[in-house]
């Protein structure tokens, strides 16, 4: 069903009080009180229906360690929604996703998984539930729905057209209606302000100059995000002894072996020394820790490079963070220190754990979403950004761009 009003319609007498009682030279507080009372636009034609639609929150680098794009949780998603694809398309697709749940270790749907969700679903009669993604337990609920629409259709597309165009072109208030819904819209515009910056990375995309860039690499995707769950690094420091018996005649000769999968490093050898300390910090690099995985230290008397003793042995699980421990052999005992900095958005003792990354407390009441604020909040996120020590407005934020107001 379509509806559209006349190109001149009637008037309410209250509202056209409200526009003879306005000044004759432009006042702004006039003409935005009876904006604040009768809108900017009017509506001109409306289409009666129903719709529905969903918007679901995707933490991309949620999706990206578990080995998804943001594209395929949409892509299995939409395959979850009730009535949205054809059979033939829903089988190709349907098959994509059971191979990527199954890959995962999971028989949880996607819209289980990715469940922060707005659903908006305009006309008919719900009952209170999910349709586009109750085929499964409510099969019936979308047909009922359907068939709801012929008795409660709603609104679900109109047109518009600003105030001033319900004056004549004659009328002396026109002008001042239409520069007083121009202001309105312009300081109700939303402006693209970048509201982090790149923890890695930097903005360089195309697409959107929000976005952080990274160069891929066995740890990172180029969207900054980690590549899959344990992913970090580790560094080895700090490394000593204290007692050590080697020989019977001199003091020990000692070093270190220190591994952790593949890798192996070994420290200088400290000579004639019960208590060494080696200097050696050992960077391991990017490493992904697993159970079977351990962090060994190996401790030797080294007579000679082919003739060495072992004077004791201690492996570790990794955890994330600062560790300090201690080994106790039959004779002294050895200490290290090790680091494990979990890759960007992860966290967890073994980096296993997605990390969100929520906007700054004093600036989350200002933008209007993650990057967008606006004009006339601009004021207040300057005045924020520049009475905090984290931010600079100018070399954090960069230009301001705006998307444009939409009448």
């Amino acid at each position: 069903l379509q509806y559209r009003v006349i190109e001149k319609p009637p008037l309410h007498e209250e509202f056209l009080e409200a526009i003879k009682s306005l000044p004759a030279s432009y006042d702004p507080d006039a003409y935005h009180n009876l904006i604040s009372t009768y809108g900017t636009h009017y509506t001109t034609s409306v289409k009666l229906g129903g719709q529905m639609k969903a918007i679901t929150a995707i933490k991309s680098c949620q999706a990206a360690v578990s080995g998804l794009t943001d594209t395929a949780v949409k892509d299995c998603l939409d395959v979850e929604a009730s009535g949205s694809y054809s059979v033939a398309t829903v089988k190709v697709e349907a098959h994509f996703c059971k191979e990527k749940k199954k890959k995962m270790g999971t028989n949880e749907n996607f819209s289980s998984m990715f469940n922060e969700r707005q659903t908006e679903i305009i006309g008919g009669n719900i009952n209170g539930e999910d349709l586009l993604f109750s085929g499964s337990s409510h099969p019936g609920s979308l047909k009922k729905w359907l068939e709801s629409l012929k008795s409660l259709p709603d609104i679900v597309h109109y047109s518009l057209k600003p105030l001033h165009f319900l004056l004549s072109k004659k009328h002396p208030a026109r002008k001042g209606l239409k520069k007083a819904v121009e202001e309105y819209i312009i300081q109700n515009a939303l402006m693209k302000v970048c509201s982090e910056p790149c923890k890695i990375g930097r903005k360089c995309s195309a697409r959107d100059r929000c976005a952080c860039v990274c160069e891929s690499s066995q740890i990172i995707k180029s969207n900054c995000c980690p590549a899959e769950k344990g992913l970090a690094t580790l560094k080895v420091y700090n490394l000593r002894a204290k007692g050590l018996y080697g020989d019977q005649y001199t003091q020990t000769d000692g070093t270190v072996t220190v591994t952790y999968g593949t890798q192996i490093k070994r420290t200088e050898t400290i000579d004639d020394d019960d208590n060494p300390r080696w200097p050696e910090i050992f960077e391991f690099g990017p490493i992904k820790i697993k159970m079977a995985n351990k962090l060994t230290f190996e401790v030797y008397d080294a007579d000679s490079y082919w003739n060495s003793d072992p004077l004791g042995t201690c492996s570790f699980d990794l955890r994330s963070g600062v560790v300090s421990d201690a080994c106790v052999f039959t004779y002294g005992t050895f200490y290290f220190t090790y680091e494990v900095k979990c890759a960007p958005s992860l966290q967890g003792p073994q980096c296993n754990e997605h990390k969100p990354s929520p906007m700054a407390a004093h600036l989350a009441d200002i933008f209007s979403s993650r990057n967008g604020v606006l004009v006339k909040d601009l004021p207040r996120l300057e005045l924020a950004l520049n009475n905090s020590d984290k931010f600079n407005f100018k070399s954090t934020y960069g230009k301001l761009m705006m998307l444009g107001p939409a009448s």
